[in-house]
């Protein structure tokens, strides 16, 4: 996928399972999907999602506005690749991130569209996989409207960014809630140890995130006690003139599951 554009952005495109938004300079435009875009038959879901795009980015291409497209984290998979001593190449760290995918989802995965993060020499790094579908349809309802596309991303990149750099070296979870799942990493000195991701019920959100802390803990090959768990919550919408902006209060600063605890950090309250 691509990388950050260094044009100024004034227009992002929020793509969900279920609905596009479009946030601009010009205002908020959301639009539901009548067909839900499955990951898994994209191809076909492409033909409902094109049009409704480059109609939204019409906007867009009138103010001249380079476009960000964010994918909910539902519509992405992602994956640790270790490090593996002697490849160095970012071409053989791709090869072995596409073999993680393929492994672990199936023949399906093989035609999926894979961008690398790494972690640094001796570190995991993090891969993303999208269905090569999606970014196809969105280049050809760019080029439709005529738009610009500035970046094509998960919309937990921000998040995720976010919290590494609060997480410096420490070992710490990483909770990015999107939409009704929430992408949840592990990482140490910069590297990446797991990855995961979550539905979100509402209020229900502690219980199953605390059982799969346990179980990546569990399954952890690293020493990870003390792991603090960082949240990361989307800026809170501005207040009308005059009136003033408080933060909400967070809801809970422990989380406590099958004999262990974390402390909770909010990022972004």
């Amino acid at each position: 996928m691509s990388r950050w554009s260094s044009r100024r952005t004034v227009a992002v495109v929020r793509i969900g399972a279920t609905s596009i938004q479009y946030v601009g300079a010009d205002g908020v435009a959301g639009v539901p999907l009548a067909v839900a875009f499955d990951p898994d038959s994209a191809a076909d879901s492409a033909a409902v999602l094109e049009p409704l795009l480059a109609a939204m980015l019409a906007k867009a291409a009138a103010a001249r506005s380079p476009v960000v497209f964010d994918l909910a984290t539902e519509l992405c998979r992602f994956e640790v690749v270790p490090w593996v001593s002697g490849l160095h190449s970012r071409e053989d760290r791709l090869t072995l991130a596409r073999a993680r995918f393929d492994a672990v989802y199936g023949n399906g995965s093989r035609e999926w569209s894979v961008e690398l993060c790494e972690g640094g020499f001796g570190r995991g790094g993090l891969a993303v996989a999208v269905p090569p579908a999606l970014p196809a349809t969105i280049v050809r309802a760019c080029l439709e409207a005529g738009a610009s596309a500035a970046a094509i991303r998960p919309a937990c990149v921000a998040g995720i960014n976010q919290l590494l750099r609060k997480a410096g070296r420490k070992p710490a979870w990483l909770v990015v809630p999107d939409g009704d799942q929430a992408f949840i990493g592990l990482v140490r000195g910069g590297g990446w140890l797991s990855v995961s991701a979550m539905h979100v019920n509402g209020k229900g959100f502690f219980r199953p995130l605390g059982d799969l802390l346990v179980r990546e803990t569990m399954l952890s090959s690293e020493a990870i006690g003390g792991a603090a768990v960082l949240i990361s919550l989307p800026p809170k919408p501005p207040g009308r003139p005059g009136e003033e902006s408080r933060p909400a209060q967070p809801p809970l600063r422990t989380l406590e599951a099958g004999g262990q605890r974390w402390a909770l950090e909010w990022i972004g309250l």
